[in-house]
């Protein structure tokens, strides 16, 4: 701009005396640079709001990109985030007792995930459980041939663990609030694995033994 300025200067002094024909020219070699300057000046704007608008759609990308990240998060995490799947039931659920199944043991020490927790689990949770309802009490309980153990993360934090409820097989049980619940059946033996049923009920009279063939 002050550039400009300058020649718009020169320009009103040449006007106003010297050989006119020197002046013409001085004024058209002047004009002519002027005209240059006003080009770059409009071709640097451009260049400007050339950036802007590339600055402009990176973030439009790097948002949709993000949006897609969080999507397929989403997504996973419905789709299960457990070794052996998801379990949902409502108080009242028939019938009773519900069971699944699994492969017990993993690397992890369960004391280290809480010291009432024994056994080895898996770092994954080997199952989901999902209370659509408030349970009054609720048992949760494993049954196998092998020494098996029991670790329920609460929707809260806190932990429910167990081990030789039944014999080698563990039960916890008490209210269950809405919530999803984090399962890990343990081998009581480190780098044992063996196949165990899992079972949930509403029934004091259902005890592991009671899914032995489920």
């Amino acid at each position: 701009m002050k550039q400009v300025v300058t020649i718009a200067l020169a320009l009103g002094l040449v006007a106003c005396g010297g050989n006119e024909e020197a002046a013409n020219e001085q004024a058209n070699a002047l004009g002519a640079q002027l005209q240059q300057q006003l080009q770059q000046a409009a071709a640097q704007g451009q260049q400007g709001q050339a950036a802007a608008a590339g600055a402009a759609a990176q973030a439009a990308q790097a948002a949709a990109a993000a949006q897609a990240a969080a999507a397929g998060a989403g997504v996973a995490a419905a789709a299960g985030g457990s070794n052996f799947g998801t379990v949902t039931l409502n108080p009242g659920f028939m019938p009773d007792p519900h069971t699944a199944t699994g492969t017990s043991g993993g690397s992890t020490n369960a004391a280290t995930v809480n010291p009432a927790c024994t056994g080895w689990i898996a770092g994954t949770p080997d199952h989901l459980f999902v209370a659509s309802g408030a349970f009054a009490n609720l048992r949760v309980m494993a049954h196998s041939a092998s020494d098996i153990t029991l670790v329920v993360q609460k929707p809260d934090g806190s932990y429910l663990c167990n081990d030789d409820f039944e014999a080698m097989n563990p039960l916890v049980e008490g209210p269950m609030a809405p919530g999803t619940y984090k399962i890990w059946i343990g081998s009581y033996q480190q780098g044992e694995n063996a196949a165990y049923t899992l079972g949930f009920t509403e029934l004091g009279s259902v005890n592991p033994s009671n899914l032995a063939g489920s």
